[in-house]
Order: structure tokens, then C-alpha cells, then sequence
């Protein structure tokens, strides 16, 4: 039998359509979510609407999850494993809803970053909100109130910026697990405390996750090589604690539910109608979780 590797669009890789087409994607998008939340109500009454169109989006995010990974399973099984995290999704037992909680505060007033990181703080914006192709540098300079020349004060090119921005949200991803495994007192405990980072993570910095899922094609060829050897090594951390608090998963299997439960987190966070319900955070996570774990466990 033939194997199946993954084939279609993820939720969030739009960055190489027109204006039109991702309006179009979109609407398309919300209405399937729509659908999907009005058929999980019918089924599960006790869902409320945001819970609904949460655990919908998940269900979704985790179809199209093999966007991200060329992994090549005999087809039966690939679609066995799928409709397993499917099923999972839209079976998992939902915690109880937390009451709403004020946003942290922003800067105070008087305080600025240096003028390097105010770049990259603007460009990060820019890059995610209109592609990295749609973003000149005197619009980069303009965030952040100076000349577009200017910029070359600080960089040497626009590519400079994004390889700068990838570097610094690896980087911070690779201090926090370091700092989760060091921490925790098991392996269940390590994969529980790096769930809750990257979420977080995900839901703070959802224009740098955007950037470091859709936008490493548009590096030089060197650049990229080097980014996909860290995050291959960052997906292979996951994998390898993920077969060992469920050790009955095999590599391949191991690494489509990593990679299927970090799209869930990546979407939802991305989502700017989902991530206005203040428990979506934590119901994202609590799914993701659900994802990692083989029918059995």
C-alpha cells in the first residue's frame, strides 16, 4: 500500500496569497468552524459556544497539521493515527471554566526599548500582520519613528531583520525547555511543564510563532538550512519525551501527534476571535495535551 505524507494548507500558512484570496480563505474558514461548533452544541448540549468553536478550530488545526512534515506512514495507519487525534479532540473531557482575568499591563509610561529592539519588535508585527515580501524597510522604520535608511544602522537588510527575529524566538523556545526539563521531577512533568510554555509562549508571541511556522522559505538558502536543523532538533526533544511518558508510540507516531498538537496551540493563538475568550489559553493547552497521548493511554 502506498504510504501518505502530509499534503494540504495549514490554517495559518497564508502569507503567499493576495489580499482577496486570504479575505476568501478566511470567511471559508470561519464558516467551516461555524458549522463544526453548531454540530458539536447538537451532540454535546453542555458545550457553551466559545468552548464549541474551540474545540472545533482544534479538530480542524489537527486535519490539517500534516502540512508541516513530509512523514511518510503505509496509509491505513496514517489515517488510523489521524482519525485517533481527531477523535480525541472532540471526545476530550473539558476543564472547568475559570472566571476572566484582567490583562497583564503594558509598559508604563516613559520606558522604551532600545532602538534594535524596537526594530525587531515592529518588524515581527509587520512581517506577521503582511508577509515578509509586503514589508519595505522605510515602512519598518516608520513603526518605529525613524528613516528607513536608518535602519541600516542597526542591519544590513531587510532578510537581516527576519534572520534576527528567528534567531531571537528560537532561542527563547530552547531557554524554556532547557529551563522546563531542569526543573521538572519526571517526564510527565517536563512534557506537562513544557506544554504550559509553549502555549503561553504562543498566545504572548503570536506574530513570532506565525514567523517561525510560514516565513523560513523566505530566508537565503543557507539561513534556512540552519533554521530547519534547530527546529528539527526542538521537534525531536518533544518527540523523545513525548515516547517516554508514552512509551508505546513509535518514532513517526511520536512526531505526528508533536507536531499536530503543537498546530493546535500555533492556530488557535493565531486566531484573534478564539484568543479573545480569556480560557482559551488553557482550554488549548488542555487539548493539545489530549493530542500526545495514544487512544489506549
Amino acid at each position: 500500500m502506498a504510504p501518505l505524507r502530509g499534503a494540504t494548507p495549514s490554517l495559518t500558512s497564508r502569507h503567499n496569497l493576495d489580499p482577496d484570496a486570504k479575505t476568501e480563505l478566511r470567511q471559508r474558514a470561519r464558516g467551516i468552524g461555524a458549522r463544526f461548533a453548531d454540530l458539536l452544541r447538537t451532540r454535546t448540549p453542555r458545550l457553551t459556544p466559545a468552548q464549541a468553536e474551540i474545540i472545533g478550530w482544534a479538530a480542524l488545526s489537527t486535519a490539517s497539521s500534516i502540512s508541516f512534515h513530509n512523514l511518510e506512514l503505509p496509509r491505513q495507519r496514517f489515517v488510523q493515527v489521524l482519525t485517533d487525534m481527531v477523535d480525541a479532540i472532540l471526545t476530550a473531557d473539558l476543564p472547568v471554566p475559570r472566571p476572566a482575568t484582567a490583562p497583564p499591563a503594558g509598559p508604563s509610561a516613559g520606558w522604551s526599548p532600545s532602538r534594535r529592539i524596537a526594530i525587531l519588535t515592529a518588524a515581527t508585527k509587520l512581517f506577521a500582520e503582511q508577509g515578509f515580501s509586503g514589508v519595505a524597510l522605510e515602512d519598518i522604520g516608520a513603526a518605529v519613528g525613524i528613516a528607513g535608511p536608518s535602519v541600516y544602522n542597526h542591519f544590513d537588510s531587510k532578510a537581516d531583520i527576519l534572520i534576527a527575529v528567528l534567531d531571537q524566538g528560537n532561542h527563547v523556545l530552547r531557554a524554556d525547555m532547557y529551563r522546563d526539563l531542569t526543573r521538572a521531577t519526571d517526564a510527565a512533568d517536563a512534557l506537562d511543564r513544557l506544554l504550559t510554555s509553549y502555549t503561553e509562549f504562543a498566545f504572548e508571541q503570536t506574530g513570532l510563532i506565525r514567523l517561525l511556522t510560514s516565513d523560513i522559505d523566505q530566508l537565503p538558502a543557507a539561513d534556512r538550512h540552519r533554521m530547519r536543523g534547530v527546529q528539527h532538533e526542538y521537534i525531536a526533544e518533544w518527540v523523545q519525551l513525548v515516547r517516554q511518558v508514552h512509551p508505546g508510540q513509535d518514532e513517526l507516531e511520536a512526531r505526528l501527534r508533536v507536531q499536530a498538537a503543537l498546530s493546535v496551540i500555533n492556530d488557535l493563538a493565531a486566531t484573534p476571535r478564539l484568543r479573545a475568550t480569556p480560557d482559551t489559553p488553557r482550554l488549548t493547552r488542555h487539548l493539545a495535551a489530549a493530542l500526545l497521548a495514544p487512544p489506549h493511554g
